[in-house]
C-alpha cells in the first residue's frame, strides 16, 4: 500500500509541477524548475526531506531523501546547468541552518524564503538582489545583523507586509541599496490580537534595530519611520552626497546641510541649517539643543518625541517651523518660539501643553496649534502676517475635555487681520456646535478699544490693558514687552520670563 501510495504521489506531483529537476550544492539538495526557457532563467528553492523528481532521461520518477535537521550551510548558485538563477524561495524552517548565501545572479527572495530558521545568523545576499517579498526573514530569532545590498529596490509589499517580523535580536542593519526609502517606509507594522493588545513576539525592525550603517552609495531620502532604540546612525565616509559629520549620529544631506534622520544619542552639528521632515519623530531624545544656524525646521520633525517636556527655538533672524512639528508630544508642556518665526501649525493633539509663546514679529499659516486641550496661557508678539486666520482650533465631542479658562497675552496691534477661538464643542444630536473663548485677553495699554470692537476677540470675557506690568498672576511684574531682552543666568536667551531669577532688559527680577 506504501509503495502504490508514493506511486500516486509522483503522478499527482508531475501533473502539478512544469519541469522540475535537483541539483546538489556542497552536500544539500536544492530543487530547481524552468521560469523561461528562452531567458535562461530557473528559480531554485530547497528540497524537503522526502520528494519525486521525474526524470527526463529515464522516463520515471525518481525518490529522493535528506536529512534536513543536519543541514547548517547553504550555497545557492547563481547558474545551474547553464540557467541563471533569478528567484529563491523555500528554506523555511529547517531548524539547523546557521549561514546560508545566495551567489550573485539572484535577483528575487520569495515569500517566507527562510521563515522560522531560529539558528540561522549569517544571511550572506548578493548585489544583484533587486526584491525581498514579504515575511522572507520572519522569525530569524538568531539574525543579529543583516546587510541588504545595493540594487535592492523592494522590501515587503505594497499592503505594508513586512520581511523581518519577530526577528528579536536583529540590531544592525546595514544599508548599502542607492534607495533605501522603500525600506525605511516597511518597518512600522505592529500585530495586535483580538483585544487590540500588540503581541511582543511579532518585533519588527522598528523595535530591535539599534545601529544604521548607510553605504558609499546610498542617495537622499525623505521618507521614513522611526526606530525608537536607534542609538548609532554612521554613514559611509566615501558617501559624497550624505555624511554623518563630527560622529553627530545622524544622516546629512551633504549639499543641503539638511538633517533627514536622526537617533536618540543625535547631536546637531553647527553647520546644520535644516531638519528634514520626520527627522527626528519618534526618538527620546529629552533636551531641543538645537544650533543657530538653523533656519527650518520640516513638519513632523520632532512628532512623537514623549520625552520633550519644555522646549525652546530661538534663532535672532527667525526660522520657519512646518505643520505638525510637534505633533502628539504627550508630555510637552510648554514650547516657545523666537522673534521672526513662520509658523504652519507647528503643534497638534499633545495633551499636557499648557503654555505656548510666540515672539515678536512672527508670521502664521494656518493655525498656531490644533487639538491640544489643556492650554492655559498663550503670549503673542506682535505679528506682521495672519489674515482671516484661527489663530488655533481645538475639536471634541466631550464639553468636558475643552479648558474654558484660558489666558492670553497679546501684543498683536492688528487684531482685526485675525480671528480667535480657543475651540468647539459639536454635539452630534443636535448638530449644533459651541464656541468656546478666552477667559482673559491681555492687551497692549491703548488698545482695549480696538479689541473690544474686533469680532471674535471680543468674544472674551475679560479684556484687560497692561500697564508697565503683565498684570498676570503668577508671572514677573516687570516691564515686560515682546520686545524685551530676557535672559537665564547662564545667559541663554529667553522668550518669556521662567520660574526663577530673570535678567530681563539688564535687571534682575524673581519670577514666582
Amino acid at each position: 500500500m506504501k509503495i502504490i501510495f508514493l506511486s500516486l504521489f509522483a503522478v499527482l506531483l508531475c501533473l502539478t509541477v512544469n519541469a522540475q529537476y535537483y541539483t546538489e550544492e556542497n552536500g544539500v539538495l536544492l530543487w530547481y524548475s524552468v521560469l523561461s526557457e528562452d531567458e535562461k532563467t530557473v528559480e531554485v528553492s530547497g528540497a524537503p526531506e522526502d520528494y519525486f523528481v521525474y526524470n527526463e532521461q529515464t522516463g520515471e520518477n525518481e525518490y529522493f531523501h535528506q536529512d534536513i535537521s543536519q543541514i547548517t550551510r547553504i550555497n545557492v548558485p547563481g547558474t545551474i546547468n547553464g540557467y541563471t538563477v533569478v528567484r529563491a524561495n523555500g528554506f523555511m524552517g529547517l531548524p539547523a541552518l546557521e549561514e546560508i548565501t545566495f551567489a550573485e545572479g539572484v535577483k528575487e527572495l520569495g515569500e517566507r524564503t527562510l521563515e522560522g530558521c531560529l539558528k540561522l545568523e549569517i544571511i550572506n545576499l548578493p548585489q544583484s538582489l533587486e526584491q525581498i517579498n514579504k515575511d522572507c526573514f520572519n522569525f530569524c530569532t538568531s539574525l543579529a545583523e543583516i546587510t541588504l545590498p545595493e540594487n535592492l529596490y523592494r522590501f515587503g509589499d505594497s499592503w505594508g507586509n513586512a520581511a523581518f517580523l519577530g526577528c528579536q535580536n536583529l540590531k544592525k542593519l546595514n544599508i548599502l541599496c542607492k534607495d533605501p526609502q522603500w525600506i525605511l517606509t516597511m518597518t512600522n507594522m505592529t500585530y495586535s490580537n483580538s483585544d487590540g493588545e500588540v503581541l511582543p513576539e511579532y518585533t519588527n525592525l522598528r523595535e530591535t534595530v539599534e545601529s544604521i550603517y548607510f553605504g558609499p552609495n546610498v542617495g537622499e531620502f525623505s521618507e521614513h519611520f522611526p526606530f525608537p532604540n536607534l542609538k548609532s546612525i554612521t554613514v559611509d565616509e566615501a558617501n559624497t552626497e550624505l555624511d554623518s559629520r563630527n560622529g553627530c549620529n545622524a544622516v546629512i544631506w551633504t549639499p543641503g546641510n539638511k538633517l533627514i534622520k536622526a537617533c536618540n544619542t543625535t547631536q546637531v552639528p553647527s553647520s546644520v541649517e535644516i531638519i528634514g521632515h520626520n527627522a527626528f519623530e519618534g526618538t527620546a531624545i529629552s533636551e531641543l539643543n538645537l544650533p543657530p544656524s538653523v533656519k527650518e525646521i520640516g513638519g513632523y520633525a520632532f512628532a512623537n518625541c514623549n520625552m520633550l517636556t519644555e522646549v525652546t527655538l530661538y534663532r535672532e533672524d527667525g526660522m520657519y517651523i512646518g505643520n505638525n512639528t510637534f505633533d502628539n508630544c504627550q508630555n510637552l508642556k510648554k514650547i516657545s518660539f523666537g522673534p521672526r518665526s513662520i509658523l504652519q501649525t507647528p503643534v497638534s493633539n499633545c495633551p499636557s501643553l499648557e503654555e505656548i509663546t510666540f515672539g515678536e514679529n512672527w508670521s502664521l499659516y494656518d493655525k498656531i496649534f490644533e487639538n491640544c486641550l489643556n492650554i492655559r496661557l498663550v503670549t503673542l508678539g506682535e505679528t506682521y502676517f495672519g489674515k482671516n486666520t484661527n489663530l488655533w482650533y481645538n475639536s471634541s465631542d466631550n464639553p468636558s475635555l475643552l479648558r474654558r479658562d484660558m489666558v492670553v497675552r497679546s501684543f498683536i496691534t492688528e487684531p482685526q487681520a485675525m480671528e480667535l477661538m480657543v475651540g468647539e464643542v459639536y454635539d452630534s444630536e443636535s448638530g449644533t456646535s459651541e464656541f468656546i473663548y478666552p477667559q482673559k485677553l491681555y492687551v497692549p495699554k491703548g488698545t482695549k478699544a480696538l479689541y473690544e470692537q474686533t469680532e471674535t476677540w471680543n468674544k472674551c470675557a475679560e479684556i484687560i490693558e497692561m500697564e508697565d506690568e503683565t498684570g498676570i498672576e503668577g508671572l514677573c511684574r516687570s516691564c515686560v514687552n515682546a520686545k524685551s531682552q530676557i535672559l537665564n543666568l547662564s545667559g541663554q536667551r529667553l522668550i518669556t520670563p521662567q520660574k526663577g531669577i530673570n535678567i530681563i532688559n539688564g535687571e534682575k527680577f524673581l519670577v514666582k
